[in-house]
């Protein structure tokens, strides 16, 4: 991987631009990491020590999303594998990624996947039956 990330010319958006940068790689795998957490630009920016406005800045122009919105998406990927591999409710699931509330993770989930938490749960278990 450092070979392919080293011959390459030019920049690369997305998890490559991330772990291709000290800081914000460091800032990609705490969110993957502690996806539960409640995590603040100002929290991921000082604990990659960078200011708010610069961490948002570089976050955006290496991964191609702003900081938040990929919190987002990985919450709700990680969701989605709950929702597969495990018997939780559908409120410990959004507990457990971070949601204050299931109604909060139902309408982002809804809002990402396209259909609610439950019935992808349903038509998942439905596929591998």
């Amino acid at each position: 991987m450092r070979a392919y990330l080293g011959a390459g010319a030019g920049r690369r958006v997305g998890w490559l631009g991330a772990v291709s940068d000290h800081r914000i790689g460091s800032a990609v795998r705490a969110l993957h990491e502690k996806t539960g957490h409640p995590w603040t630009i100002e929290s991921l920016a000082a604990s990659v020590g960078m200011s708010r406005s610069a961490f948002a800045a570089r976050f955006k122009s290496l991964v191609g999303a702003a900081p938040m919105e990929y919190l987002a998406r990985c919450r709700i990927h990680r969701a989605s594998r709950l929702l597969r591999e495990s018997t939780l409710t559908l409120g410990q699931v959004a507990s457990e990624i971070g949601f204050e509330s299931e109604a909060s993770f139902s309408k982002a989930f809804k809002r990402q996947l396209g259909l609610p938490p439950g019935r992808f749960r349903r038509q998942r278990n439905a596929e591998s039956a």
